[in-house]
């Protein structure tokens, strides 16, 4: 249900699996549901992040998004973003 419950595993397994990229979104700041659950997210995908740099994987595949229920539109336009820029992308070829 909060977006700093996703594991650092579950990221990583993604990827291992053969996921071109994974994002995630969570409760912009200031408003998150289980008070910092947000940060710990921030802190998750932060540490996956250096974990890919050090396997030589682009840290680009990871994104987490913090947005509001009023801004349905950033969803879209965040995914669409994000799809574009994976590389080797296989949802664009």
């Amino acid at each position: 249900m909060c977006s700093g419950r996703i594991d650092i595993s579950l990221i990583l397994k993604a990827l291992e699996l053969g996921a071109d990229g994974v994002i995630a979104f969570g409760c912009s700041k200031g408003n998150c549901h289980y008070i910092k659950g947000n940060e710990q997210a921030e802190k998750n995908f932060d540490k996956a992040k250096e974990i890919l740099y050090l396997l030589g994987i682009e840290p680009t595949k990871l994104k987490l998004e913090l947005i509001s229920p009023d801004e349905p539109w950033k969803l879209k336009e965040t995914i669409t973003s994000f799809i574009t820029q994976l590389p080797n992308n296989s949802m664009t070829k």
